[in-house]
């Protein structure tokens, strides 16, 4: 399983690098702990703290930033 799972990471990775950024990619991977923490908290039965959430708000809070900001920035190249 987890050489299926690492292959298929592989390969969605390099397509998103096609069609992204790699700032924009980066940006996304940093998400890959709140999905984690997901799945255990729904498949496994894990609790999750208030600390835990108020951290991945914190993260969620600083990939909106960093898009909207890459955002303004490619539309300033259009104009």
């Amino acid at each position: 399983m987890a050489i299926v799972n690492s292959i298929i990471s592989y390969l969605l990775y390099n397509q998103a690098l096609t069609e992204l950024t790699a700032l924009e990619v980066n940006v996304v991977m940093k998400l890959s702990p709140f999905f984690t923490a997901f799945y255990a908290f729904f498949l496994l039965g894990e609790r999750i703290t208030l600390a835990q959430i108020l951290a991945m708000g914190i993260v969620f809070l600083g990939v909106y930033l960093v898009q909207r900001g890459n955002k303004k920035k490619n539309l300033k190249r259009f104009e």
